[in-house]
């Protein structure tokens, strides 16, 4: 009732409602930031993938709705073979770094040496993606 006070009487309660919403979000946004890191480190590490995922999901819908495109069929289509290209990667990814943790190196060692060998891999699979893409550009 007394954020209320702070906003203009003329106001809809809808707008007075999201302008208490944004005051409280822009006096505990620590807070907010700090459930969000916890939530974060909680997850094991099984679930990094399908949290890398996820965010890379709501990111390429974000910048679909930002950038007003009309999602027909083949658009959607488009969507769900770049989730399945970034799971892909994700995977080969993960796996590398398993590999390299197994062959004793430390945790830090591994993930660069893991992100090299899958940068090379991830490159090579999606080669012929990108000649068939650039082919029908040329001509």
């Amino acid at each position: 009732m007394a954020l209320s006070a702070a906003l203009p009487v003329t106001w809809d309660p809808l707008w007075i409602y999201f302008g208490i919403t944004i005051i409280l979000g822009l006096i505990d946004w620590t807070g907010l930031a700090r459930a969000v890191r916890s939530k974060i480190l909680a997850l094991r590490e099984e679930d990094f993938a399908t949290a890398a995922l996820l965010i890379y999901a709501v990111l390429l819908f974000a910048l679909i709705k930002l950038i007003p495109i009309t999602l027909t069929l083949p658009g959607i289509a488009g969507m769900v073979l770049t989730l399945a290209v970034a799971a892909d990667a994700n995977i080969v990814m993960y796996e590398r770094i398993k590999e390299e943790v197994r062959g004793g190196r430390s945790v830090p060692a591994a993930i660069s040496a893991g992100y090299a060998k899958a940068l090379r891999t991830i490159i090579d699979a999606n080669r012929p993606k990108l000649s068939a893409w650039i082919m029908p550009k040329l001509t």
